[in-house]
């Protein structure tokens, strides 16, 4: 789950012996203050930090850039650190380019240039604590853009579609060093009134078709790429011109899934986790300013809660996937800029609180109707396995 952190604790009393494994006691043993301080820094801090911070701190000493470079630095970083980091979108009215914006450029980036990114027949389909997918030709690549490291995937036993409805599930854990993780699609066979499953595990480096197989409800499309959380991924799909919208979910691990169908007027949204739940959330103008924001979760996906906000300095705004206890909202100011463009601003509304904060100002501004799927990003190191 994607959090966001206000504070990460380095005080004395963190420091303190007492707090520390014996395994750190024994490391420690007959070292000078100086020396354990820096270790300990080494050890129980450095995993808390961005991949950006990282990759600056190399530069402090060797021993600083040995251990950011071992994997088992990258392992403790990716599985401590998931606080949501930025954006990563593919504007569908342009050059395609694949793009990303940060919540916090001091903190959190990547490259510039993200080799992988480079071509036209790449698409940016999600993202799982740190590693993305793209459509990658006729199959896949897993990613990490902060590394740059990437694994282009064998081609699947099926065609997917130009659009697949694919989903990066990857969880980092302390058991799961060597960051496997999985590719599962959704699709429909030629003349089946089936919804069937082909799942690729980097573990083994190959695909397999799952036995669970979904009814197919009438002339139904599968929309936008999925959303992983807690082993099952989730779909929406469209019935129809007027049957209204259903949500798809599959578990992973039993192969068990199943369709809910979702309240009249409730597409259009998007899946994010609140408050460590998967739910689907929509948003729509009620009037000049007033943005109602309307949340649906539960076994039933019925609606849990409705949201007012006052945002009158803005004409459209769109919720993203998020995490915690908190929405992020993107809102398009209703004036242009000096420079005539749209001027976008990133808002985080705290579910506990109830309360609107801006995070972060787009400078240039995204067309909230236009770009394609808004992709969370957690500044992490993990390997692609």
């Amino acid at each position: 789950m994607m959090e966001f952190y206000d504070t990460i604790d380095t005080s004395d009393d963190c420091m303190s012996p007492g707090k520390w494994p014996s395994s750190t006691h024994k490391l420690l043993d007959g070292k000078t203050s100086e020396v354990k301080r820096n270790e300990l820094i080494m050890l129980h801090v450095l995993p808390l930090l961005p991949a950006k911070s990282l990759m600056r701190f190399k530069c402090v000493s060797k021993q600083w850039y040995r251990w950011i470079s071992t994997p088992i630095l990258s392992h403790r970083q990716s599985f401590s650190f998931r606080q949501l980091s930025g954006y990563f979108y593919q504007d569908q009215t342009g050059g395609e380019a694949i793009k990303f914006f940060s919540l916090d450029g001091l903190a959190f980036g990547v490259p510039r240039s993200i080799p992988v990114f480079q071509g036209q027949d790449k698409a940016l389909l999600c993202s799982a604590n740190g590693l993305l997918l793209l459509r990658y030709s006729e199959s896949y690549c897993v990613c990490n853009p902060a590394t740059g490291d990437w694994r282009k995937l064998p081609a699947p036993g099926y065609y997917h579609g130009y659009n697949p409805a694919a989903v990066l599930a990857f969880s980092p854990s302390l058991q799961n060093i060597e960051a496997y993780y999985q590719v599962v699609c959704a699709f429909t066979l030629l003349g089946s009134p089936v919804i069937c499953f082909e799942i690729y595990s980097s573990a083994t480096r190959s695909w397999r078709v799952s036995s669970a197989l979904c009814p197919e409800l009438g002339d139904s499309c599968l929309s936008g790429s999925g959303f992983y959380s807690n082993g099952c991924v989730w779909w929406e799909m469209t019935v129809g011109a007027a049957s209204g919208q259903f949500l798809v979910a599959l578990d992973i691990e039993s192969e068990q899934c199943g369709v809910v169908a979702m309240p009249s007027g409730a597409g259009g949204g998007t899946f994010t986790q609140v408050q460590g739940e998967v739910c689907y959330v929509t948003s729509e103008m009620h009037s000049e300013g007033v943005f109602v924001v309307d949340i649906y979760g539960g076994l039933d996906m019925g609606l849990k809660r409705s949201v007012c906000l006052n945002l009158f300095e803005y004409s459209a705004c769109r919720v993203v996937p998020a995490g915690g206890e908190c929405l992020v909202i993107l809102c398009e100011a209703a004036r242009e800029g000096i420079d005539g463009k749209k001027r976008t601003v990133v808002q985080r509304y705290d579910m506990a609180d109830q309360r609107v904060e801006t995070v972060c100002r787009l400078p240039g501004g995204i067309d909230l109707h236009c770009s394609g799927e808004l992709v969370p990003y957690v500044n992490s190191l993990a390997i692609v396995a």
